[in-house]
């Protein structure tokens, strides 16, 4: 008998019945209704759940995905260029894998020199998040094309991304600047990522997660559409798409908020009939206003919302140095221990060797068909009202 049969045998199989009755027992004459969970208005959970509970059957969730790996990602402030670069090449050694690099002016190829030296771009993951007035998607791309140029790397050996959105970035979205760069990227950086669906500003809370789910996939589709309408199939748009999700404290909700973001998606994308397609990379960062002045407490709560990103099936992860609600610069000990609590989750707890580590849990599968089909509703909704860019 194999060792799985063994250890299913030592539990004898429990029904629900059986499960109520103990916890009758267990909580001496209370109801277990109340320890239902009131997540948002049309959405309660019971703490009990089975497999009879969930609306329809689950499998895992792969994304086309062969495992659970995600990458590394750590914040380099672009303020000073050495000292970004030293911040840089210490995080790389650190075993960062994908550096974000928050670009306060806008470099040009003599500045990328120094900020990129002694990095080999070919073998990271490199992303850049312009942040200054003004921000000119196509003068970036173009900055960074000819560095990767002069660096003699091919560029279809580049990985990464632009962290640039334009429905969040400009009144008056350039779309036709960004059409043309999708169409570079296209045949020259197939692993880019040039247009970013930023959700860390939709998020406002637990209790508004199908609405954030919601507004993520009608700002996503309003990307395919108006793209579309200049020529750029939504298969294109979508190969050069990243999500970006805010990831709070709510351990369970921000699990089954990640997983509930790629099945809606696929949806999406199944309604332009491209079934199979791809779903974008989706990277989770930690949501500022979670963190409080005290360090330590910082430290204990990153791992568990690193851990809730990475069994959602985040495909990059960026957890804050524990000092940030200080409005200190991070420290080189704070910017370990960001990277650190990631690879205890990789190398110790093996996170990133199941593809779905949380398939299987009936209370998270159920949690996430509930918030797909509140998050679907609401797209509906936004969708028969113009879509996203006629929301109030």
């Amino acid at each position: 008998m194999p060792d799985y049969q063994r250890l299913f045998a030592a539990f004898p199989p429990a029904s629900r019945q059986d499960w109520e009755q103990q916890l009758t027992k267990d909580l001496k004459g209370r109801s277990l209704a109340d320890l239902n969970w009131q997540l948002e208005e049309h959405l309660r959970l019971s703490p009990l759940q089975t497999a009879e509970d969930l609306p329809r059957s689950t499998s895992p969730l792969t994304s086309g995905r062969p495992d659970n790996t995600w990458q590394i990602g750590e914040y380099i402030e672009v303020a000073d260029l050495g000292a970004a670069n030293a911040q840089a090449l210490e995080g790389l050694v650190g075993g960062c894998n994908a550096p974000l690099f928050r670009l306060h002016h806008l470099p040009n190829v003599e500045e990328l020199k120094i900020l990129l030296a002694d990095i080999e771009p070919h073998f990271i993951s490199a992303h850049f998040a312009p942040l200054y007035p003004g921000r000119d998607p196509a003068e970036l791309f173009r900055n960074l094309i000819y560095y990767v140029r002069y660096r003699g790397v091919e560029l279809a050996d580049i990985s990464g991304s632009m962290d640039f959105d334009p429905l969040l970035d400009w009144t008056d979205p350039p779309f036709r600047a960004l059409a043309r760069i999708l169409r570079f990227a296209d045949r020259y950086m197939p692993n880019f990522k040039v247009l970013q669906v930023n959700g860390q500003v939709l998020h406002t809370g637990i209790e508004n997660t199908s609405r954030e789910l919601a507004l993520l996939l009608a700002k996503g589709t309003e990307y395919l559409a108006q793209l579309d309408l200049l020529g750029i199939p939504p298969a294109l748009t979508n190969r050069h798409l990243q999500f970006t999700v805010a990831t709070s404290t709510s351990y369970f909700v921000e699990i089954a908020k990640i997983r509930a973001l790629k099945i809606l998606w696929a949806n999406v994308l199944n309604g332009y009939q491209l079934p199979g397609a791809p779903i974008p990379p989706v990277a989770a960062h930690l949501a500022p206003e979670s963190q409080t002045p005290q360090t330590e407490y910082n430290m204990i709560m990153a791992a568990t919302q690193a851990m809730a990103a990475a069994i959602g099936g985040a495909d990059l992860v960026y957890v804050l140095p524990a000092n940030f609600a200080k409005n200190e610069p991070s420290t080189a000990f704070t910017r370990r221990i960001a990277r650190n609590v990631q690879h205890l989750l990789q190398l110790e707890s093996g996170l990133n060797r199941v593809v779905d580590p949380a398939a299987g849990s009936y209370f998270l599968d159920n949690l996430t068909q509930q918030l797909c089909a509140q998050a679907w509703q609401r797209f509906q909704e936004i969708e028969k009202s113009g879509g996203y860019l006629n929301l109030a």
